[in-house]
Formats: structure tokens, C-alpha cells, sequence
């Protein structure tokens, strides 16, 4: 496929222009100046990508029906609508979620309350999957989110702001 052999031989030159700007183009090393403007254009260059690939990824749903298409690689492609949720009732909708694990846990038969309230309030993960923890609230109540997770060294980053 002509595309496929086109981006593949974009990609290479892409990565020859930023090796060559890393390198210097003289016995010298690069000015940063030099290398901060190649970073910012490479950015552009990500966002223009993702524009494309928006583009792309439309003309997929409107040629496609429901269903798999299995690509030659063994990759499968699947068009999935889902709902765009927002503004959730975290409060309300924990406290519904909490009756029916509460009621759950209770022994039809006797009447009898099969799990502890701590293993209920750890049930109610089944869920919710937060998708962080608030170091700093734990910090007050004496925990320490660090015993708790792997923790990684912070990833430096380059923030570039456009007049």
C-alpha cells in the first residue's frame, strides 16, 4: 500500500532531521535555542498527527459496520460507541452502591450479616476504580500513599507556551 510506504519513509526522515539536529550540523555541539525551536515543531507536528488520525479514525466509523475486522497482522478493529459520562453524584450514587453491598452481605436465610464493614467498604471497589488517591488527605489521617503503590522517580518534562 502506497500510504503505508509513504509514512514508513516519512518516519525515517523524521528521525534523520532530529538525530541531525541533536548532533549539531558543525564539530560543535547544538544550541539549545536550536533544539527547544526543533522540540516545539515536533509538537506542532504530534498535534497535526492527531488531527489526521481523528480524520482517519471518522472515515473508519462511517465505512464500517458493527462488528470485527481482523487485519492481516492478527489485529482486530472494532467499532464501539459508548456513552460520554460526566458531572457523576459521586456522593448519592456511593451510598446506593454501599445499601447493596450491605444488603448483599446479609444471610437470607438467618438474617445474619456476613461481612465486616471493613470488608464491605472494600467490596465497594468491585464498583469504583478511582483512578488516583489523594496523597495529600491520606498524609493527614497518617498514610503514606508510597507503601501502598510502586512509586517511580517524576518525569522531567519541557513545557513550551506559544505567544
Amino acid at each position: 500500500m502506497e500510504a503505508l510506504e509513504r509514512i514508513a519513509e516519512i518516519r525515517r526522515d523524521l528521525d534523520r532531521v532530529v538525530v541531525s539536529a541533536l548532533s549539531g550540523n558543525s564539530p560543535e555541539s547544538p544550541l539549545i535555542e536550536d533544539v527547544c525551536v526543533v522540540l516545539l515543531a515536533l509538537r506542532d507536528l504530534k498535534r497535526d498527527l492527531a488531527i489526521l488520525d481523528g480524520e482517519v479514525e471518522q472515515a473508519i466509523i462511517g465505512m464500517m459496520d458493527e462488528g470485527i475486522i481482523i487485519l492481516p497482522s492478527g489485529q482486530q478493529v472494532e467499532k464501539r460507541t459508548g456513552a460520554d459520562r460526566k458531572a457523576w453524584d459521586h456522593k448519592a450514587l456511593a451510598s446506593v452502591v454501599a445499601e447493596r453491598v450491605y444488603e448483599s452481605s446479609i444471610d437470607m436465610d438467618t438474617g445474619e450479616v456476613l461481612l465486616s464493614p471493613k470488608d464491605m467498604m472494600a467490596k465497594m471497589f468491585e464498583y469504583a476504580a478511582p483512578s488516583y488517591w489523594r496523597v495529600g488527605e491520606l498524609n493527614k489521617i497518617g498514610i503514606s500513599a508510597d507503601a501502598y503503590c510502586e512509586k517511580s522517580e517524576g518525569k522531567t518534562s519541557i513545557s513550551i507556551s506559544k505567544k
